[in-house]
């Protein structure tokens, strides 16, 4: 026996990360989504700590350019990070950027620069004291100019001046 034929289909499971993606733009949109309405096994998202999130970007910051600049520890206290922190977190809500956002998307990226900064000032140093040394041997190492004044080679011959008066 076949089975009847239906004109209707039915929808497809999403793939986990559309149904993430999924569940967020329903949030966004002032939706209560559940997980019924998303797929099996979607959680809703929770609220975003902006404010914890910009401290973290304020320390991480402010440690980075520690490295680089001893000088601004003691500038960059606690209170004046949170002060900032503070100031950040509704820039970050209006632009609605969040550090799983900022490190989800940029992660690897972010990676590196934390991992070649440190070394960037020392390297950058080394290379110009190299570079320093090896025009010092160079110039130790070139012939000496020739002596000023007059030499054999230019008064062995008369000037070209008085070759042409006595043509």
């Amino acid at each position: 026996m076949a089975e009847p034929v239906t004109t209707e289909e039915k929808p497809a499971a999403l793939p986990p990360e559309l149904a993430a993606l999924q569940a967020e733009a329903i949030a966004l949109e002032g939706e209560q989504a559940t997980p019924a309405e998303v797929g099996e096994g979607a959680a809703p998202t929770p609220p975003i700590d902006y404010l914890s999130d910009a401290k973290g970007l304020v320390d991480i910051a402010a440690e980075a350019l520690a490295a680089f600049y001893p000088s601004t520890a003691p500038i960059l206290t606690t209170e004046k990070r949170g002060r900032i922190a503070g100031a950040l977190a509704p820039v970050l809500e209006k632009y609605g950027l969040d550090m799983a956002g900022i490190f989800g998307k940029w992660g690897a990226e972010i990676g590196l620069a934390f991992a070649c900064a440190p070394i960037a000032i020392p390297l950058a140093q080394a290379i110009r004291a190299d570079r320093a040394a090896a025009e010092r041997l160079k110039i130790a190492d070139a012939p000496p100019p020739p002596p000023a004044g007059p030499t054999a080679a230019t008064t062995a011959a008369p000037p070209a001046s008085d070759l042409y008066s006595k043509v």
